[in-house]
């Protein structure tokens, strides 16, 4: 039987997506994560959190004045602007509440799940 040559680049292709999506490939990943789990909690000095909190609010301000103009020029509603603003001091507040150490756990790690803010 002939097998037409695309077929058989489609079958091989086939074949090196499923190679690398094996479990083999995922141990990598895996082992970083348990190094991350067995690292010690980070700790920011006085000094170190006055200077994370100074550039953290500089951002934010940043942040809000970037929102303010698409909302002057009617890219997003009021509403949906103050809403914005609304979950970034949410964030900010979160942020200082952990001493200014950002929380990167994925969704579903947090012990409360998913947040649809």
């Amino acid at each position: 039987m002939i097998v037409p040559r695309w077929l058989r680049a489609a079958v091989s292709v086939c074949a090196l997506l499923v190679l690398l999506a094996s479990p083999a490939w995922a141990a990598p990943a895996d082992m970083a994560e348990q190094q991350d789990e067995n690292r010690p909690p980070a700790r920011l000095t006085e000094e170190q959190r006055q200077v994370v909190a100074e550039l953290q609010r500089d951002i934010l301000a940043k942040r809000k004045a970037l929102i303010a103009k698409y909302v002057e020029y009617g890219v997003i509603s009021k509403e949906k602007g103050e809403h914005i603003m609304k979950k970034m001091e949410r964030r900010y507040a979160e942020l200082e509440r952990n001493g200014f150490i950002p929380n990167w756990k994925k969704c579903g790690e947090c012990p409360r799940g998913h947040r649809a803010d």
